[in-house]
């Protein structure tokens, strides 16, 4: 009988060559497993607790800010005005900030002209370094965290800081920059007769088995974030409130960052519906990235406001009267808003009006949220 020996490494003993064959068999096993591995899903309902973490602190006037006339928005300080040599303007953060500064460079135009001032467009509002006051404690605007409530923190700072001074806040993050940075609401884009508002809605795929927003138990529904109101904040609110739905419980959600990839997380099927402002899924189908018919709405809320302008509190009020004046007789709005036809000019707002159902949604929102 032959007898076939496994060869070894000379000078290798048994129990060495032994040990070496369950390494190179561990290194394949360990190779094997994680070139495989499933990726971990994101956690959402984490996305969900933070921002409840950090709402608290969204929903009152920050410490040195007061409300003495109760319009719900800062006063201007006894003293101290900002008098900027040149005013530094953003809208709101998006992925593509130097078209943001070219579909805006008539606008800046404008009010340079206006104010008499230079003005610059800040395209990216970066985060700044943690620092501390002369006691030990932090900055009153609540600690970044990630996503969009890291955005949503550092734009506050930014104007809280005084490195913008006219900017814009969307929807649901616009009681955060009054409470916290100090914000004053001014105009909205509207239409032709100064009128404005969105509804938020919920959307399927047109073939989808789902009729109504009570039929979204046990499916998945994508979310843009938790600073957005239509597109988080209202939904979880109304589908508990309406239809008995807790979010994490009775339905799968996850955050996609924006109206647009909400909007194709359902029409790839990765989702079972989406929240979105239907202006701005009206803007999508405008700019061919949603077909007509490819989508069927089976929730539509009452209105809520757009995304706002206004200016920081303490900026000197004949600077500040100056920039109402721009966005007033600003005409080439249509221009910088292209595919959102309903944008004709800019209307003025009163905040404690026309935010009071965003506000109410925001304080609802942690007794009916997921625990």
């Amino acid at each position: 009988m032959i007898v076939t020996r496994t060869a070894r490494p000379a000078g290798l003993r048994p129990a060495g060559f032994a040990l070496l064959l369950l390494l190179v068999a561990g290194t394949v096993l360990a190779y094997v497993y994680f070139t495989n591995k499933p990726e971990v899903p994101v956690d959402a309902g984490s996305g969900l607790r933070a921002y409840l973490d950090q709402q608290a602190g969204y929903l009152t006037l920050a410490d040195g800010l007061t409300d003495r006339d109760g319009d719900l928005v800062a006063d201007p300080p006894a003293a101290g005005f900002l008098h900027p040599d040149t005013l530094l303007f953003c809208e709101i953060n998006t992925a593509d900030p130097a078209r943001d500064e070219e579909r805006w460079q008539p606008f800046v135009d404008h009010l340079a002209k206006i104010t008499g001032r230079k003005v610059q467009y800040v395209k990216v509002l970066e985060p700044p370094a943690a620092k501390r006051d002369d006691e030990g404690s932090l900055p009153a605007t609540p600690a970044p965290a990630s996503g969009a409530l890291a955005a949503l923190a550092t734009h506050v700072e930014a104007l809280r800081a005084g490195r913008v001074h006219v900017t814009a806040f969307a929807t649901g993050s616009v009681p955060a920059a009054v409470n916290r940075g100090g914000f004053v609401p001014l105009f909205c884009p509207g239409d032709a007769a100064g009128k404005f508002g969105y509804e938020m809605e919920i959307v399927v795929k047109a073939d989808s088995p789902v009729r109504t927003s009570g039929e979204l138990r046990g499916r998945k529904v994508a979310f843009v974030g938790m600073t957005s109101n239509s597109g988080a904040k209202a939904p979880i609110v109304l589908l508990k409130e309406e239809f008995g739905l807790t979010a994490g419980r009775d339905y799968d959600f996850g955050f996609t960052g924006s109206h647009g990839k909400s909007l194709r997380e359902v029409l790839s099927g990765s989702a079972d519906a989406a929240c979105v402002a239907n202006d701005l899924l009206g803007a999508e189908t405008a700019a061919g990235r949603v077909k007509e018919g490819e989508l069927r709405s089976v929730y539509k809320s009452s209105t809520f406001p757009p995304l706002c302008f206004g200016v920081k509190h303490d900026l000197a009020p004949a600077l500040a009267a100056k920039v109402k004046e721009a966005f007033a007789s600003f005409s080439a709005l249509p221009t910088v808003y292209e595919n959102t036809p309903g944008r004709v000019k800019f209307a003025p707002v009163h905040y404690k009006r026309d935010w009071a159902y965003v506000i109410e949604i925001d304080k609802r929102l942690r007794a009916v949220a997921a625990k």
